[in-house]
């Protein structure tokens, strides 16, 4: 066997080997997204009609985007844990809080917010799910 066919057997072995490792950590990334929940809080507007009238209201949405079911879904509202029907500052979340969200589930709650009281600046939804516990994401609430 000359140095060429030497050379060349070792790039074949190494660009299997490669390939393997590669395909194996795409595998394990993929398996760990599937355990994964991905919940995600937006502010949208809602419009009601009420006695012919129309009229704007704001709803914290929650949305798992993940492939796994979130539970134990709890609020922080600048780093505090929001209760509902309890004020934090000057907000309050005046629905009940889902204790989990099914992938692809959505929950809207109502929250109002107080004069004379400082406004909280971020918005923190913190849950558990498969792949482990109180992963979270934020909201800036800041106007």
């Amino acid at each position: 066997m000359n140095m060429f066919e030497l050379v060349a057997a070792f790039m074949t072995a190494a660009a299997t080997t490669i390939t393997a490792v590669l395909t194996a950590l795409r595998y394990r990334h993929e398996r760990a997204l599937e355990r994964r929940a991905f919940v995600r809080a937006t502010i949208i507007e809602v419009t009601q009609s009420e006695n012919g009238q129309s009229r704007n209201s704001y709803r914290l949405k929650l949305h798992n985007a993940g492939k796994a079911r979130a539970t134990n879904l709890r609020l922080l509202l600048d780093g505090q844990e929001a209760r509902p029907y309890e004020a934090v500052g000057a907000m309050a979340i005046m629905s009940r809080i889902p204790h989990h969200l099914e992938p692809g589930g959505e929950a809207l709650l109502r929250f109002t917010l107080f004069l004379g009281g400082d406004i909280p600046t971020k918005l923190t939804v913190l849950w558990d799910d498969l792949a482990g516990s109180s992963h979270c994401s934020s909201l800036d609430l800041s106007v």
